[in-house]
């Protein structure tokens, strides 16, 4: 299958999200029990929720088709949990590898 090509965000609100730290502790109080094993997220952004997620689960492949806000993923996020199984996937759903099998898949936002 063929890579998506990557896209850039437009988008002017992800920097807002970041700052709405009420609103991601009840998100994550809702989702948490049910975060184990792999999870995929669909549209990770900046990784505001990647970092508060992510350490519930075994492994986190964290998807996003703009290039750029991809790359500041892996970065942000390991600098945030060292040891933690992240994976980064520049594009969508469809280029994340047949091999892996979610436990569950989240897209918030």
């Amino acid at each position: 299958m063929a890579a998506t090509p990557s896209a850039e965000y437009i988008g002017s609100e992800l920097e807002l999200f970041t700052r709405a730290v009420r609103w991601a502790e009840y998100v994550a109080r809702q989702v948490e029990p049910f975060l184990s094993g792999t999870v995929i997220e669909v549209g990770a952004g900046m990784g505001a929720r990647t970092s508060r997620l992510a350490p519930f689960a075994e492994r986190w492949v964290a998807v996003e088709p703009d290039a750029q806000l991809a790359g500041s993923i892996a970065d942000r996020i390991g600098q945030a949990h060292p040891g933690l199984n992240l994976e980064v996937v520049t594009g969508t759903l469809q280029d994340v590898s047949e091999n892996i099998h979610a436990d569950a898949i989240v897209y918030i936002d």
